[in-house]
Order: C-alpha cells, then structure tokens, then sequence
C-alpha cells in the first residue's frame, strides 16, 4: 500500500478590516474579498483581526501594469511593506514585481584627464656640462 500527503484547505470564516485611504484625489471603491485572500493564502493563513490599507485608486507607474498599492498589518503588529497588487479580472489579486526605470539612475559627471608633464632626468653628463659661477670653486 502506498502512503500520501496532502495539503488540505478546508474553508474557514475570517474577518477582515478595511481602510481607504484618498491619495491623489482618488479612493478604491472596489470589492477586497480577494486582498484578504490572497494574504490568507500567501502570508499568513493563522491570522486573526486582519486589517487593509489601500491607498489611493487602482493607477499605473510605467513600465508597470496598474496596481494597487496596499499595506496589510495583523492585529497591533507593525504594518508590512507596501504591496502593488494587480487584479486578473475576476477578482483574484496578486503581488505585483515593480521594475524602475532606467532613465532615473544617477549620472555621474565625467572628469577629464590632465596630462602629466615629463620631469627630464639630470644625467652625470648634464651635471658636468653645467657651467660653475666663477666666485664658487
């Protein structure tokens, strides 16, 4: 006989608390059944007294894809970082990778180059050719 293991996700009732915050003029009005989803799937499925704070609208920031931008904190815990969730369309969320910009990278100002002048070398015969004062003997 063969042995297995499995995870099994039995469905369980949690609560979840929702902040909205206006940034930029503009509040999410949208449903979070799937934020809180995906934190109970991704993060931390033992959580308890979940709460959300999304910040402003569903927006883009090139090259990105739009995204919303949210911060989850459990209980009176610190909040985590904050997450750009992008939804699939049927109301599914997930983490969102940001890539920067290239062209915001700092530039830094080219030098030039001095040249460096030659220091002739005193040979023995340079130092015999000279001429002596005549007062110094």
């Amino acid at each position: 006989m063969e042995s297995h293991r499995i995870y099994a996700y039995i469905p369980v009732e949690k609560q979840y608390q929702v902040q909205r915050n206006k940034f930029l003029g503009k509040k999410y009005e949208g449903n979070c059944d799937g934020l809180a989803q995906w934190y109970y799937t991704h993060v931390n499925p033992n959580t308890r007294d979940l709460k959300i704070y999304i910040f402003g609208d569903i927006h883009q920031t090139f090259p990105n894809p739009y995204h919303l931008s949210v911060e989850y904190q459990e209980g009176s815990g610190p909040p985590t970082e904050r997450y750009h969730m992008c939804s699939d369309g049927y109301g599914n969320f997930y983490k969102q990778d940001l890539f920067r910009n290239s062209r915001k990278t700092k530039k830094t100002k080219k030098t030039k180059k001095t040249k460096k002048t030659k220091k002739t070398k005193k040979t023995k015969k340079n130092k015999k050719n000279k001429k002596r004062h005549p007062s110094s003997k």
